[in-house]
């Protein structure tokens, strides 16, 4: 393990003399390059914006100083200013100063040289020049907010000051970059539809203004991040997998970025070992080509200790958690130190010392930040560990409560998200050809000489475009209503299993409970995670359902008086994890048939549900030997709105899937041979080679 101060270092003379005439060199570089406009700078003062060289000078000024150390940074950010004659490009370097601060061991210092160029800005005037240096400065000041977790509004303000001014400015080489810095903020503030529009706003302006296609790639990482906080993994991982091809085009800070937000990708989806992986190659990056960020490598280390935690490593855990843990307190931030104590608490319980858990909550200050949303349900789930280990049902039970009450915010944004992602398709098309039009209207403006024959052709395209996008406007507005509809009304279906069911139990066992209810409680604490789980995903396997459903009955024979054989026939879990179905479909009709199917029903009972798979597809049967189904006479508008949720989404499906075998769902009674009844069976079919909108990952 390499040591996280290594890289201050060098361990012989002959490096550090290397080191102090590349600095001069550098110095000497940043000095010519500043030199070469003195001549023009009172000249240039007062005008309205910068040269293109004057930009391309700023920027490789900026690159140099943003890769120096603290130190090294400031003491030529100093050099700079000193050599520099015009107020203008003083502040630039003040501001740059800023900048390179807020990626320091302390951030905060950042917001005084940010303030202060803001009142020079506001004080001269009003500028293309002075809006781009104020634009940058609202940024800086957005960032330490939005780094920092504390008052989420002021972060949006400066993050939508500095947007407004940078696209009046002469720093449009900052917009998509400002833009998906708003973006971010609105992710902090939990606005996710917000922040996917103003990704995708940034996309457009660097689209439109024909910038370096690695300024899109690390746009993709922002609606990766979105994807993630949706629990959509699939499509974040598709992102992510589009950006890592090109990592070579991006900045060391945005590579930065890039590791960090995969590898919380996998940490989220439980795969700890590649989360692992990603975040040791994120400490790597930051000690080679960001020595100073002290920040993002102690991002890193504290992601380490989690992720040790979770792969049962205690010690290694331990070695990642007290140099973060020491950093967050010594800068003040609340996130960090909620995030520390949120891995002290996970190893207590670990180690089983839950007088620890118990201190570490008693002790805590209350925080003024508003921690974010994944962090506190990290938290969550080493409590319910917690509750679990100490025997207090009741206490988890209540817990859990709490838990869908903080999340079931998250369901707007999930389905604002989903609607936004159908619109982004027909926005793409729409977008393009906006671009193309400007630029042929450039084109006419440039050729007079010929306008009748580019006005002729332009009016065709116009006109051709308008149709096309009438038709996929009309049509794209047809599929959304669908959509929406089976998406709200999914959601719902699938958002509990049953209440009567979940309080009918734990009322029954609460009181008195021995080992055995005890058990039961256990397995119901169980449940009500994998529902949690299957609620964030549209389709599952059939494992995956199986053995949700399995979970589920076995605590309803506790409440079906005299109880019911209960049987699954299938094949092994290897051949049921190839295939797909929509999330809940088994289980609304496994609920069916015990609620009006079994319960009705005296004497013997009998559940079974069997899966077969042949040349054509994989059928899916769940039959009970009750009193039959009639569907005049259902009781209860869930089943019935489970049912109909189920055929129009069959119905969605079967018009992306233009084959002849389908998806099919069924569902008759069965007859003995006397013609009475015997039963009811729900039938399912599922066609190999399915395709399911939205689309399942590989």
């Amino acid at each position: 393990m390499i040591n996280r101060n290594q890289h201050h270092i060098q361990g012989s003379e002959n490096a550090v003399w290397k080191r102090v005439v590349k600095d001069i060199c550098m110095l000497a570089g940043l000095i010519m390059l500043t030199g070469w406009g003195l001549a023009s700078c009172k000249k240039c003062e007062h005008e309205c914006e910068r040269s293109n060289e004057d930009l391309q000078r700023l920027s490789s000024i900026t690159d140099s100083i943003m890769e120096l150390p603290m130190e090294r940074a400031l003491q030529m950010a100093d050099s700079l200013m000193a050599n520099c004659q015009d107020t203008t490009s003083y502040y630039d370097y003040y501001l740059l100063k800023a900048r390179r601060l807020s990626i320091g061991s302390r951030p905060q210092d950042a917001i005084p040289y940010a303030r202060h160029v803001i009142r020079f800005a506001q004080s001269q005037p009003d500028t293309k020049k002075n809006r781009g240096m104020e634009a940058i400065a609202y940024s800086t000041l957005s960032g330490q907010y939005h780094l920092r977790r504390v008052e989420p509004d002021s972060a949006l303000l400066y993050a939508r000051l500095a947007y407004e001014k940078v696209m009046a400015s002469d720093r449009m080489d900052m917009a998509a970059n400002l833009t998906a810095n708003l973006a971010d903020t609105y992710v902090m503030a939990d606005n996710l539809p917000q922040a996917a529009h103003w990704y995708r706003r940034a996309l457009f302006i660097n689209d439109s203004l024909q910038m370096d296609a690695s300024r899109s790639i690390s746009l993709y990482m922002g609606l990766a991040q979105i994807y993630t906080s949706m629990r959509d993994y699939p499509s974040a991982e598709k992102f992510y997998k589009l950006t890592e091809q090109h990592l070579d085009e991006l900045k060391p800070n945005m590579v930065t970025y890039f590791l960090n937000n995969y590898g919380n990708l996998f940490y989220f989806k439980g795969e700890y070992d590649r989360a692992k992986e990603k975040f040791l190659q994120m400490r790597m990056h930051v000690m080679k080509h960001e020595p100073g960020n002290l920040y993002d490598l102690e991002l890193c280390d504290i992601n380490l200790a989690d992720v040790y935690l979770n792969l049962q490593r205690i010690d290694s855990a331990l070695h990642y958690l007290k140099p973060a843990e020491k950093f967050w307190k010594n800068i003040g931030m609340e996130q960090g130190i909620y995030y520390a104590n949120t891995i002290r608490i996970g190893i207590a319980i670990h180690e089983n010392r839950l007088d620890e858990v118990e201190q570490i909550l008693n002790t805590e200050q209350a925080y003024e930040e508003e921690i974010e949303r994944n962090i506190v349900n990290i938290r969550n789930g080493y409590l319910d560990d917690y509750y679990v280990k100490r025997g207090d049902y009741r206490s988890a039970y209540r817990h859990h409560i709490t838990i869908d009450a903080y999340n079931d915010s998250a369901e707007y944004n999930k389905v604002a998200m989903r609607t936004a992602e159908i619109m982004s398709r027909f926005s793409e098309d729409t977008l393009r050809l906006h671009h193309q039009i400007a630029i042929e209207e450039k084109n006419l403006a440039l050729s007079r000489s010929r306008s009748q024959l580019w006005l002729s052709t332009t009016i065709v395209l116009l006109l051709l475009g308008a149709g096309t996008i009438h038709v996929i406007h009309n049509r794209k507005r047809k599929l959304q209503q669908s959509i929406d509809m089976i998406t709200l009304k999914l959601a719902n279906a699938r958002q509990r299993i049953s209440p009567h069911f979940v309080f009918n139990l734990l009322n029954e066992k609460l009181h008195g409970a021995n080992q055995e209810e005890r058990d039961t409680l256990m397995e119901l604490v169980r449940l009500i995670r994998r529902n949690l789980d299957l609620v964030g995903e549209q389709y599952v396997t059939l494992d995956k359902e199986l053995d949700f459903v399995a979970r589920y009955v076995r605590l309803e024979q506790c409440l079906v008086t005299g109880g019911f054989e209960f049987a699954i026939q299938a094949p092994p879990e290897e051949q049921l994890a190839t295939v797909s179905i929509p999330s809940m479909f088994i289980q609304l009709l496994t609920e069916n048939a015990i609620l009006h199917g079994l319960k009705k029903k005296q004497g013997h009972k009998r559940l079974t549900i069997s899966v077969t798979t042949d040349q054509k597809g994989t059928d899916i049967r769940v039959t009970d030997n009750g009193p039959g189904f009639d569907i005049r006479h259902v009781e209860g508008r869930r089943v019935k709105t489970g049912l109909n949720v189920m055929r129009q989404t069959i119905a969605l499906i079967n018009q992306k899937n233009r084959t002849a075998d389908r998806m099919r769902f069924a569902i008759h009674n069965l007859e003995k041979d006397d013609g009475s009844i015997a039963g009811c069976e729900a039938i399912i079919h599922i066609p190999h080679g399915i395709r399911y909108f939205p689309p399942i990952a590989n």
